[in-house]
């Protein structure tokens, strides 16, 4: 299956499936999901100050609405899907019945849009015991099963339909949402890898993969498939996207949080690496704001953190004693010149003043991070930071 994202071109006469990179009879969720996808990269593209750029992107807009109007709307669809030709048709999605005969299939899919996969399982049942080796028929139920929350049935299902077209990347890609549902990350993410290596150009297959990993704490191997997809294709805004994406993650897991929501730096080196990390994630620039701003808001967390502020717990540990004693001198030397008049006692005074003051401002002003530190000796967060040191997993 061919990519649909920015940069790749669908052929004429694609249809509205194809558009957004699915087969016919998929649900309406992932109907919604790839809208959202698309539409959000093609947004950017309208602002290019390319115009044949922007021209694309504004006709990719207007067929999104066409796709989101058409087939999010189950009479409408099922006058598409009547209209499809024959190439857009999944293999064996229809075999020819017998005058009377009920056809499962295409009751299993509209039961399924209408959000009853209970009785929609009970028809795709029906559509596999008349066509044992349709794997279309076979996906429908799983999609069914899976969304009555019959995980097993599920996953049976899924692995028939791939055990008949083990070749075909989106039966992976809904095998690996299966697992997910089910709670079994390390076969969806299986399952996702193998759906982004049997087609690489989609990035579809490609942002679900990655997106799962950091999903799933492997935020730094993330980040290498990442990588490798930025350094073959460096152009592709969607795969600067998932790189900054990536990262982004990866500087938020190098974060502590509070069980308020608030993002904290604790010390001078997880300072240095989340904001090298957001400098890092930015310097791909990826056409997408909303990435790029929570990039910048990891990096100012870590140059606030190393700001210097006055603390009035330093200067109550630092000056509980020394501070008395320290104006009482202050106070005696000021009153040199009383009783001694010209210059050299006023310089005596000034050079006193500030060296009393140099010392109040290096003891009495420090970093933020450090009362970040004390703030977490006394707190127990929602999620400790992970620093460059701890390997995927670790948390």
């Amino acid at each position: 299956m061919a990519s649909h994202g920015p940069g790749a071109t669908p052929g004429a006469g694609s249809g509205l499936y194809d558009l957004l990179g699915l087969a016919p009879g998929v649900s309406d969720e992932a109907i919604r999901s790839a809208v959202t996808e698309q539409r959000r990269a093609w947004r950017r593209r309208t602002a290019s100050p390319e115009i044949e750029v922007r021209h694309e992107a504004e006709r990719r807009m207007q067929q999104l609405d066409e796709a989101e109007r058409t087939l999010l709307d189950p009479a409408r669809r099922r006058a598409y899907d009547a209209k499809l030709p024959a190439r857009e048709a999944p293999p064996h999605a229809v075999r020819p019945k017998a005058a009377g005969e009920p056809n499962w299939l295409v009751r299993a899919v509209q039961q399924m849009e209408a959000g009853h996969h209970d009785v929609a399982t009970f028809s795709a049942r029906h559509a596999v015991e008349a066509d044992p080796e349709n794997p279309y028929a076979w996906a429908v139920l799983a999609d069914a099963a899976s969304g009555a929350a019959d995980h097993r049935a599920a996953m049976e299902a899924i692995e028939r339909a791939l055990h008949l077209d083990a070749e075909n990347a989106e039966l992976h890609l809904k095998r690996g949402r299966i697992f997910a549902a089910a709670g079994e990350p390390d076969r969806a993410l299986a399952a996702y890898r193998a759906a982004a290596g049997l087609d690489p150009r989609n990035m579809v297959f490609q942002r679900v993969y990655v997106g799962a990993l950091s999903k799933h704490g492997r935020l730094d191997a993330a980040i290498a498939v990442a990588e490798g997809l930025y350094q073959s294709r460096p152009d592709d805004g969607d795969a600067r996207v998932i790189l900054a994406q990536a990262i982004a993650d990866r500087a938020a897991a190098g974060l502590h949080e509070l069980p308020d929501g608030r993002l904290l730096v604790s010390s001078l080196a997880q300072a240095s690496y989340v904001e090298a990390l957001s400098n890092r994630g930015l310097s791909v620039q990826a056409p997408d704001p909303v990435v790029n701003d929570e990039l910048n808001g990891y990096r100012e967390h870590a140059r606030a953190a190393r700001r210097r502020r006055f603390s009035a717990a330093a200067l109550q540990r630092n000056f509980r004693k020394p501070l008395g004693v320290g104006i009482i001198c202050l106070a005696a030397v000021a009153l040199i010149p009383q009783f001694t008049g010209g210059v050299l006692a006023f310089l005596v005074v000034a050079a006193t003043l500030a060296v009393f003051v140099a010392v109040v401002t290096a003891t009495c002003f420090e970093p933020a991070y450090k009362r970040s530190a004390q703030l977490l000796e006394s707190v127990v967060p929602r999620r400790r930071a992970r620093g460059p040191e701890e390997p995927d997993g670790s948390r």
